[in-house]
């Protein structure tokens, strides 16, 4: 292609999908016809403010749309829009899959030039590294989460993804334990002494998610005889070191030994720190702030282990060991060392809030309240936790045919006599 000295601009229109169009020729091809750059926007206003940005762009020579990567675009999205969108915990997950998968499989491709056989390219990539159905979806979306950015800055005109339908998986089946199964863990964690026995009795009672109770103060527990409640508006998270703005490290220098090191967080994100990278912080939706009653054989646990540990400077229901705030790697270890100590099927710490949601229905708690206590945004989420056995669908087809009542040899032959 030919550049030209001035660049062109061409009209602006609205297309027939209602979205508005402008263009700007940027030189001829080899037969003599002209290249235009194009970009597109739902109000006549913002098409107007991206055919600007683009030509100051095309002036100055530099950032054309035509040389920008993937790579370049995705790591300039993980400074900019990924950081102020994502939760630390989350981005960091959605970092990882940028630098294993993304960058390395599509990041030498133009942006202009990814489609929809590159999309499949990357599916292909996670698949063929051994990764699971789930992480596969989750690598598609964090792409398309890309890919729309980039069309919302007029770089592309289309998010290639929305040409590749989202991978399928099979979801996997997430047991619960009994109820008989949840009462031995307790009782047993309790007479061998182990100093996390209220907490076991916590997460099977209460639902809760695991940074929720790692992060719960003596000061957010009411044990009111009567209307004992928990408070569990924070929970405890690892949060991810930056240099500082005045950082003299060299460069290379891990965030984490900077002197100047500050947390690296978004804009307004609530927290506040507890030691070191561990801080309290919000939940992720306003739904998962909650406050929950305490049922009465957890009141008498919560109070006693109260009576039998000292204060600490942190107000931290448990401690480790060493007198420290628990940290997450060490509580899992700990959860499947008592499901070993008490001979029962060593299943994972989340399980046990599917146990609640499983043995909330089984009393006959109505979904709606299921969600409440456990801080779920959605119902349909709430089922996924909810795990129906054998007993409880036999009860529940017996009190239907009860409640239908019809007689004896309902549906044999009529006697033709």
């Amino acid at each position: 292609m030919k550049p030209v000295k001035d660049l062109k601009l061409g009209s602006i229109y609205q297309t027939k999908n209602g979205r508005w169009r402008a263009a700007i020729t940027v030189g001829w091809d080899g037969q003599g016809r002209q290249v235009r750059r194009t970009v597109s926007a739902k109000t006549e206003a913002e098409c107007i403010r991206r055919r600007n940005e683009l030509y100051l762009q095309l002036k100055k020579g530099e950032s054309s749309p035509q040389k920008i990567t993937v790579e370049t675009f995705t790591k300039k999205w993980l400074d900019s829009t990924a950081f102020e969108m994502y939760a630390p915990q989350t981005l960091r997950g959605v970092k990882g899959q940028c630098r294993k998968y993304i960058i390395p499989t599509l990041g030498k491709y133009a942006l202009k030039d990814v489609g929809a056989d590159e999309v499949r390219e990357l599916i292909s990539a996670v698949r063929n590294a051994g990764c699971g159905d789930r992480y596969t979806q989750q690598n598609y979306s964090t792409f398309s989460v890309i890919m729309r950015d980039a069309v919302r800055r007029g770089l592309i005109e289309r998010n290639p993804c929305s040409m590749v339908d989202r991978p399928r998986a099979v979801r996997n089946t997430r047991t619960a334990l009994t109820a008989d199964q949840a009462r031995h863990l307790i009782i047993h964690s309790a007479k061998a002494g182990d100093t996390l026995a209220s907490m076991w009795a916590s997460y099977l009672l209460l639902g809760a998610r695991n940074g929720e109770l790692l992060g719960l103060t003596r000061s957010r527990v009411s044990l009111v005889p009567g209307m004992a409640q928990i408070d569990l508006s924070w929970a405890a998270t690892r949060l991810p070191w930056r240099h500082g703005r005045k950082c003299k490290c060299a460069a290379g220098a891990e965030a984490r030994r900077c002197n100047d090191r500050e947390a690296a967080v978004p804009p307004a994100f609530e927290w506040y720190e507890i030691r070191g990278a561990l801080a309290w912080t919000r939940p992720k939706t306003e739904k998962s702030r909650r406050i929950i009653p305490v049922p009465a054989p957890l009141d008498e646990v919560l109070r006693r282990h109260i009576a039998e540990t000292p204060q600490n400077e942190w107000d931290l229901m448990w401690l480790s060991s060493s007198g420290l705030p628990l940290r997450h790697k060490r509580v899992l270890i700990r959860w499947r060392a008592a499901l070993k100590d008490a001979g029962l099927p060593i299943v994972d710490l989340h399980t046990a809030r599917h146990t609640a949601a499983t043995l909330l229905r089984e009393c006959g708690v109505g979904p709606e309240v299921i969600a409440s206590i456990l801080g779920h945004s959605k119902i349909d989420t709430t089922f996924g936790y909810v795990h129906v056995n054998a007993t409880q669908a036999q009860r529940a087809m017996d009190a239907y045919s009860s409640l239908l009542s019809l007689p004896g040899g309902y549906g044999e032959a009529p006697d033709k006599g």
